[in-house]
Formats: C-alpha cells, sequence, structure tokens
C-alpha cells in the first residue's frame, strides 16, 4: 500500500509538472501572437487591445492621453544602400533606444514597415511633443553601426491628443496628418496635430539637426 501510494503521488507530481508546462507554453504563445517578431514591441493586434484599455481609464478618469506615430526618415534609402538585414538591425537599434527612454506607463507597437505608435497616457500635447522631442535627441546621441558604417537614425513624429470616446482610427488619422507635416518640413521634427488647424498654436520647434 505505500509502495502503490508513493506511486500515485509521483504520477500526480508529474501530472501536476505537465500541466505547468502547457501553461507556460500557452503564455508563450499567446505573448507571441502580441509581439512583433522582429523588434520585440507591440504588434497591431495588442496596440488595439492596450488603447481600449487605456481609453477606457482616460475617459473614466477624465486624463489626457496622447497618441505619437513615429516614421523612420529616409528608411527605403538606408534599405538601399546596405541591405534589408541593415534596415532590420536598424529598427532593432531605434527601438532599443526608444524603449531605454521611455517612461514606465507609456506603450510602443511597430504599426507598419518602418512605422510605430506610441501611446502616452496622462499626457497632454505639450508634454508629448516634449518627450518625442527628447526621444529624437537622445537618438542622435546613439549612432547606428552595421559592418563598420557609421549611421544616424532619425525619425519624425505627428503626435494628436485623443478626444473623449475617439477611437484609435480616428487619432491615428490625425497623428498620421501631422507626421506628414514633419516629413515636408524637413524630417527630424516632432509636429502635434493641433498646430495644423487655424487659430491653433504655431508648429512646435524642429528637432535636432540631421548630422552632414
Amino acid at each position: 500500500a505505500h509502495t502503490e501510494l508513493s506511486s500515485a503521488h509521483q504520477r500526480a507530481e508529474r501530472a501536476d509538472q505537465s500541466i505547468r508546462d502547457m501553461g507556460q507554453q500557452l503564455t508563450a504563445m499567446t505573448q507571441r501572437t502580441r509581439e512583433d517578431l522582429l523588434t520585440g514591441v507591440m504588434n497591431r493586434r495588442a496596440l488595439e487591445t492596450t488603447f481600449d484599455h487605456r481609453a477606457a481609464e482616460a475617459d473614466k478618469d477624465a486624463e489626457p492621453m496622447c497618441a505619437a506615430l513615429v516614421d523612420v526618415d529616409n528608411f527605403k534609402g538606408l534599405n538601399d544602400r546596405l541591405g534589408d538585414v541593415a534596415g532590420d538591425a536598424a529598427l532593432r537599434h531605434l527601438i532599443g533606444v526608444v524603449t531605454e527612454h521611455l517612461r514606465p506607463q507609456d506603450r510602443i507597437a511597430r504599426y507598419s514597415g518602418e512605422e510605430f505608435v506610441l501611446l502616452l497616457p496622462d499626457t497632454d500635447e505639450n508634454a508629448a511633443v516634449d518627450l518625442m522631442t527628447r526621444l529624437q535627441r537622445r537618438l542622435t546621441k546613439h549612432f547606428f553601426m552595421y559592418k563598420q558604417e557609421r549611421a544616424l537614425i532619425t525619425f519624425s513624429c505627428g503626435i494628436a491628443l485623443r478626444a473623449t470616446g475617439e477611437s484609435l482610427r480616428g487619432v491615428l488619422a490625425r497623428a498620421n496628418q501631422a507626421m506628414f507635416r514633419a516629413k515636408s518640413t524637413g524630417k527630424n521634427r516632432v509636429v502635434s496635430a493641433a498646430t495644423l488647424h487655424p487659430g491653433a498654436p504655431s508648429e512646435s520647434p524642429s528637432g535636432p539637426e540631421m548630422a552632414p
């Protein structure tokens, strides 16, 4: 009877371990469906879920939340010059620098090829412009190296303050307009969507100057 009890106990322990292993595998699989495989940040699916959660909190607490749309400058030229592998490495370089200097409450997701979205809770438009401009300056202090070649990676950024009840699609549409203004006025800039409307404050200052 003692032998049978010991054997049953061992089988129960193996079953428990198997359940824990399956749980860990399921968690890992779920995490992979929420991550961008190249950069490790959230993918679009995770962005949508996170936005809904943060937007509900912002509406409940009557707090501001901004979305920043980031587009890497001259990315096609870098790919053409150094190759796709270098382009992938450049995106990982950018994410490494940016995430190191984000606040704990901020979230970043890859939106498309070289475009990223940052959700900035409890942040008004002026504070969001300041934050993204600081990130630009941080990036200019960290050159990207690939096979002994040095390159400066910069980004253009459009920022929109989310209105109460506004969807992700809506706020990103306005951030996209601001980002295109940043692109068309010299790149490596941060532009607020509020500056695109009559009577709004003047455009935000440009980001750090491009290196030659």
